[in-house]
């Protein structure tokens, strides 16, 4: 019967709440607030950094006072473990939340979300990275209250040079880590955790995970690409702006996030305006816990009795939608500006004309047009400012005088067409093949005036300056009476010589392996290999090949290094390209742990971890377990490792060891019964 703690240092214990293989956490009684607490203790021994890891934590955390944070009251040692006391939260985690109601609210789910993000904007003011956001480090009180928990992973700038967080090494949790953190824990930024909170916004409003939970290298490829399903498709009525907000903090690439959660904030408060207080806020997120929803419209029934009323409501906004949608196609048909406002606006089409046997379908080729008022005194834009690549933020401001167009190869319907047919009465035009060669904007309605253009199609960049005319001016000209037509080309030039630029790194510790890879080509026209090295060194080689390496061709490459397995390489240069970039990251081979041992059931472990993301060429998690008699293998990459054996609490024994690819490291596990001794010995 294990022996029930009755006190730890001066706290008297309630319960224990759980227990794990690094720690646990116990509810306990404060002896002189008489309140409840939560005392946190490490209960791993025998490693300096997870020591010095939960001491940084409670540094951390202690000088923290903010509503959205869970306050740490007190650090203290007892025995042979540490401990944290912090602040008790009745309620919820947010992952628990989820799994309830299989998604959040879109309302609920905004509050939240915004609470989440004010605690996490006061850590980063600290200068305190919190690299492990995810619904379960978010606990969620009876009273509303939504605290971020856990900084067991943290780091600061007080912090970066300790060594407790390795180069190369991988904290925290693998579906809501970004590809900087997967790569390198230890240079992660604030931009981290906005990525995680993306993706945990993902999770809150659709009620499942962006990206796989298994940590396998397709996952991995994943997140390094940025592919995951548009939630959209998982919850048809997402917000628009939850779209944009988890499109911008997932994006794979560092520089295109948010640089600060102070930005989703201000994007998020004027969705909680008519919020009076803090108060209030927490009083809605009360009544969501407790089954009052009020995000969710309840939903209209018509019954027997009132089926008259209802079919004049339903015939009346029948009627409502025929005249708003008359007056919106009066309106973005331009008839608004050519009759009301003909001597202040002007109407202007950018087309694009591209070669018609050019490799990409219309759809996938690249035109986008950004126009700038080089005025002063510049009206605002009648028409949608959405930039369709996403250049501007949301929080860029109204004053913005830039607008971006994206050109296409059909122009989109957005009217019912029996209202264009009976309201307008036009005559319908034939029907005539629509030439995928050529993309436009609509027509565009812009304030008379003096403007900028930058144009980009596909590899191609114009600038141009005009002066847009009022369509009162451009009437009296035939060549802009219906309209003024900027055009641009996208010139045909064939073939380009294409340069490589090759890298190649090693997959664990991402270093450069250039020099020691050995990197061929084949040449298709002379069926043969070339060395990449003595072609790049040899200036006579060079020039003989340099007219063979050609655009529109197929290319495939062979990369052997030493003490790695060998990998092959084959894509499609495009006909505009004139340069390629190849970075390849090569898998060291293993080695092999061999535990020979005279004894059972002795629990093994390898940094502290049961289990480990190990194998050759396809990984995969595998648990350390328990000796055996005899001998167990496991395949490991090269580095130093810890080993721990554990019979029981007080018979634990560590060893540290070196893995070397492609060698064997024999460890020797004994157990001495009558002496009752443990030992480890490297052989």
């Amino acid at each position: 019967m294990p022996k029930i703690i009755a006190k730890i240092g001066k706290y008297t214990v309630v319960g224990k709440i759980a227990k794990g293989g690094m720690g646990a956490l116990y509810l306990a009684k404060h002896p002189t607030l008489k309140r409840h607490v939560i005392l946190k203790q490490l209960t791993l021994r025998g490693d300096r950094g997870f020591n010095e890891r939960f001491k940084r934590e409670a540094t951390l955390m202690i000088d923290f006072r903010d509503e959205h944070i869970v306050t740490v009251y007190d650090h203290f040692k007892a025995g042979s473990s540490y401990y944290i006391v912090m602040e008790y939260v009745d309620g919820i985690s947010l992952d628990k939340l989820i799994r309830d109601r299989e998604r959040l609210s879109s309302e609920a789910a905004l509050l939240i979300f915004l609470e989440i993000c004010k605690g996490l904007k006061y850590a980063h003011d600290k200068d305190v990275i919190h690299r492990d956001i995810k619904p379960a480090n978010i606990l969620i009180s009876k009273n509303g209250e939504v605290k971020l928990v856990d900084f067991g992973i943290a780091t600061s700038k007080q912090a970066v040079d300790d060594g407790l967080t390795k180069i190369g090494m991988t904290l925290g949790t693998p579906s809501y880590m970004s590809p900087e953190q997967i790569a390198d824990t230890s240079k992660v930024d604030k931009r981290a955790d906005i990525y995680s909170l993306g993706v945990m916004l993902y999770e809150m409003a659709t009620g499942v995970k962006p990206f796989p939970s298994e940590f396998n290298m397709e996952t991995i490829n994943l997140i390094n690409r940025g592919i995951y399903e548009n939630p959209k498709k998982k919850y048809p009525a997402i917000p628009g702006i939850f779209k944009h907000i988890i499109k911008k903090t997932m994006n794979h690439r560092i520089n295109r996030r948010y640089k600060d959660v102070g930005h989703l904030i201000n994007l998020l408060s004027k969705y909680s305006r008519r919020y009076k207080d803090q108060k209030e806020i927490n009083s809605d997120i009360k009544d969501y816990l407790s089954g009052s929803d009020t995000a969710i419209s309840a939903s209209i029934k018509v019954s027997k009795k009132n089926k008259g009323i209802g079919l004049k409501l339903i015939y009346a906004l029948i009627a409502f939608i025929l005249i708003v949608s008359g007056g919106s196609y009066f309106y973005l048909k331009g008839y608004f500006y050519e009759f009301f406002k003909n001597k202040e606006y002007g109407s202007l089409e950018v087309i694009a004309s591209v070669p018609p046997d050019y490799y990409k379908e219309a759809d996938l080729i690249y035109a986008v047009t950004h126009i700038t008022s080089t005025d002063p005194d510049d009206r605002s834009d009648p028409d949608d400012r959405s930039d369709p690549d996403d250049r501007s933020d949301p929080e860029a401001g109204e004053d913005n005088k830039s607008r971006s167009y994206r050109l296409t190869s059909s122009e989109k319907v957005f009217f019912i067409p029996f209202i264009k047919k009976f309201l307008f009465k036009e005559k319908e035009k034939e029907k005539t093949r629509v030439e995928t060669n050529i993309l436009t904007t609509k027509t565009l309605y812009l304030p008379a005036g003096n403007y900028n253009m930058e144009f980009y199609l596909e590899n191609q960049k114009y600038y141009k300056s005009f002066y847009l005319n009022p369509r009162e001016i451009q009437k009296q000209d035939i060549k802009t009476y219906e309209k003024r037509t900027i055009q641009f080309d996208l010139a045909d030039t064939g073939p380009k010589k294409v340069s490589f630029s090759i890298d190649v790194f090693d997959s664990q510790s991402a270093e450069s392996i250039y020099k020691i890879a050995d990197i061929s080509f084949y040449l298709e026209d002379e069926k043969k290999w070339i060395d990449w090295k003595k072609y790049n060194n040899s200036k006579k080689l060079k020039k003989y090949l340099n007219n063979r390496l050609l655009s529109g061709e197929d290319y495939s490459f062979k990369f052997n290094t030493p003490g790695y397995y060998p990998k092959n390489v084959k894509f499609h240069v495009e006909k505009d390209l004139d340069s390629a970039l190849i970075e390849v990251s090569l898998i060291k081979e293993p080695g092999i742990l061999r535990i020979e041992s005279n004894f059972e059931r002795l629990d093994l472990l390898i940094d502290n971890r049961k289990e480990n993301y190990i194998g050759e060429m396809k990984k995969d998690f595998v648990r350390y377990g328990k000796t055996t008699v005899g001998v167990r293998e496991f395949m490991l990459t090269e580095g130093n490792y810890i080993l721990t054996v554990e019979k029981d609490k007080n018979h634990v024994e560590n060893l540290q060891f070196s893995i070397s690819s492609k060698k064997t490291t024999i460890v020797d596990v004994s157990y001495n019964t009558e002496e009752k001794e443990l030992k480890i010995l490297k052989k």
